[in-house]
């Protein structure tokens, strides 16, 4: 039995199945025919209405995908160009948004599209006012382009940024900041310090696409950047776990597969990798889970709410990653230790794509780069998880 079919009978054994009996299906004859299937639920007669930035980042990928212009991808999606162009500019301020530096708490909220109010955002820089303010322009495909040197621009744009991803914690932005533009206006002109305004006078060049590109240097800057002194290279570790982190954990499968993946050569062989690691964080969680006895917890809880609803939880239970993880972070007296909580937040809220990505997707395949920056993500977190637990 294949890895799809045990991972579906185990979520079949979650649910009531009286409530499925009858599905209603629709079939698209072709892939176009299934967008605008995907886009009328999502958007418009909603199952769960997409933020924003989700269906900004659809439309972008669409865009990407079909190699077709704003406008005939727009006449394609039942658009206007306008609807499009304004979309594709919200992805692009977005995403240069999620590439600047910010506190923890802060990068947390910004860098979740449920959390940061990207309208906040959208109000400002829409305003021609506020595109002068920030050494902007969009053209007519949504493309972001600079006039002033890109540092300038980062910074007036962080401000904005921070101010708006404050407003739960107070001393920010919200929305009744922002509702006229003479409110917007203010903010910027009045409310900003000279260390956060953009300098119009640096002059520069840049576009979305080019902040995006980190490996590329910063035009604009009028200097001449020092070479820097270069270091011999950091080997690589023989296999994506570097052989000097410890997994003290008293489980033969575990150590069996935490020993491969010290071994296994993620060039060479990278969807073993990828599949092993994903194995490896779902059973050293529910290990460790298991140990202090939360997984017991969990499923109190859910038999709790499966009695309201007078079901049973069915017998052969087991919780999924994503809810193992998410009870991890709910519960911060699991495991005491401040180090987790932004790498368990990256592994929610970006890696576990990545992981159903490698187990689910017939046509996908990763690179050593991909799985040696998602373990640099997890590697705090995995320290702890790999340490058998004290049990009082």
């Amino acid at each position: 039995m294949g890895f799809v079919q045990v991972n579906f009978r185990t979520l079949s054994n979650r649910i009531d199945h009286d409530s499925i009996k009858m599905l209603r299906v629709l079939i698209a004859p072709n892939r176009d025919s299934a967008t605008q299937i995907i886009m009328s639920r999502h958007t418009k007669t909603q199952i769960e209405k997409w933020e924003p930035v989700m269906k900004a980042t659809f439309y972008h990928n669409k865009l990407k995908e079909t190699g077709l212009s704003v406008g005939d991808l727009a006449e394609n999606l039942n658009l206007t160009s306008a609807e499009l162009r304004d979309s594709i500019a919200m992805f692009n301020m977005y995403s240069i948004a999620c590439s600047l530096s910010y506190s923890e708490d802060i990068e947390d909220k910004v860098k979740n599209p449920r959390d940061f109010n990207i309208t906040n955002l959208t109000r400002i820089y829409e305003k021609d006012f506020a595109k002068d303010f920030l050494g902007i322009s969009i053209d007519e495909d949504g493309e972001i382009k600079g006039h002033i040197a890109p540092k300038e621009f980062k910074k007036g744009l962080k401000k904005i940024v921070v101010d708006i991803a404050k407003k739960r914690k107070g001393g920010g932005k919200d929305s009744r900041d922002f509702d006229k533009p003479k409110d917007i206006e203010n903010y910027l002109y009045n409310e900003f310090e000279p260390k956060d305004n953009p300098d119009l006078s640096k002059g520069g060049s840049f576009t979305s696409k080019t902040l995006l590109e980190p490996q590329k240097p910063e035009e604009g800057t009028g200097k001449k950047k020092k070479p820097k002194r270069t270091n011999p290279k950091k080997k690589k570790p023989a296999g994506i776990i570097p052989r000097t982190i410890p997994c003290t954990l008293d489980n033969e499968r575990i150590i069996k597969i935490f020993d491969e993946l010290t071994r296994l050569s993620p060039a060479g062989y990278p969807n073993a990798s990828a599949i092993l690691l994903r194995s490896l964080l779902e059973l050293s969680v529910s290990y460790y889970l298991t140990k202090v006895g939360e997984i017991d917890k969990m499923r109190d809880e859910l038999k709790a709410e499966f009695k309201l609803k007078s079901k049973s939880l069915p017998r052969h239970w087991v919780p999924t990653l994503k809810e193992m993880l998410v009870w991890i972070a709910k519960h911060e007296n699991i495991i005491k230790n401040s180090k987790i909580k932004r790498p368990l937040n990256k592994i929610i809220q970006d890696h576990l794509f990545d992981f159903n990505l490698f187990t689910h997707f017939e046509t996908y395949n990763t690179t050593e780069d991909k799985l040696r920056e998602i373990w640099s993500n997890i590697e705090e977190f995995m320290k702890i998880i790999l340490t058998e637990p004290e049990v009082d």
